[in-house]
């Protein structure tokens, strides 16, 4: 099998894992989004307020605008239905839609905010959180890892899953992504293509199902739940990842 196959494989397995995840969160009122951006909330809380009919049509669409290949493959598109519902909740994520502005929100945007954490107390309690959920699992670090604030790597079928977080470079937020490679880097040897060296890039569990990813403004007392809300974003990850590369280990990858 080529990096190429397998990626398209895989690209189509996390599809239909999406999908499943995503009804799920529907049903239980999104329990997985409870501290996230107000973006990435409004647009559960959109979802919400949608009939049966127009949450299916509207989460079809958001998962397919995350897994074009997958979508083209498969030959499912976004229809004229779910491309006004898109244009309708982005107006209501981004506040340009009429009454929009009030209800759950109205604290948060008020003058009176709760102290904020600091980047230095995100970085230690999310790395103490990772540690002590995924430690064992944990490979060596690898001392040619870019800038990024903080990285871990584990492996899965032959894999590389490497994970890491960023805090923002000016506005302090946690953001986080999950890159499956071959744990090798490219070099002038190897052809400069995705497929040699990915099978899966830039992953996370909100960005996956559709949703969006990333959390901000994090009181100083808040700081655990938010943590433990986003391992739980990465413990979903990691737990489906057997399955999704089942057949598409590593070492049976030819070209």
């Amino acid at each position: 099998m080529t990096y190429k196959e397998a990626q398209t494989e895989f690209n189509i397995r996390l599809y239909r894992w999406a999908q499943s995840a995503l009804e799920a969160e529907i049903q239980e009122s999104f329990p997985s989004f409870q501290f996230s951006t107000e973006w990435v909330t409004r647009a559960c809380l959109f979802l919400e307020g949608l009939d049966q009919h127009s949450r299916i049509v509207l989460g079809n669409a958001l998962l397919l605008k995350c897994h074009e290949g997958a979508g083209k493959v498969l030959s499912e598109k976004i229809t004229e239905k779910a491309t006004t519902l898109i244009r309708q909740a982005e107006g209501f994520r981004d506040r340009t839609s009429p009454g929009t502005w009030e209800g759950r929100f109205l604290q948060a945007n008020s003058v009176s905010k709760p102290q904020q954490a600091t980047r230095r107390e995100l970085k230690k309690a999310m790395k103490g959180h990772f540690q002590k959920a995924f430690g064992d699992r944990c490979l060596p670090h690898d001392p040619s890892d870019g800038p990024a604030d903080l990285i871990f790597s584990v492996k899965c079928r032959g894999w590389t899953v490497k994970t890491w977080f960023e805090f923002g470079r000016w506005d302090l937020e946690i953001r986080h992504y999950h890159n499956i490679w071959t744990g090798k880097w490219i070099t002038k040897d190897e052809p400069e293509v995705l497929f040699a060296n990915s099978i899966g890039y830039r992953l996370n569990y909100g960005n996956v199902i559709g949703i969006g990813s990333g959390w901000d403004n994090i009181p100083a007392n808040n700081v655990d739940l938010v943590c433990g809300e986003i391992i739980r974003h990465c413990g979903r990850v990691f737990e489906a990842l057997p399955v999704l590369l089942e057949g598409l280990d590593l070492e049976i990858m030819t070209s």
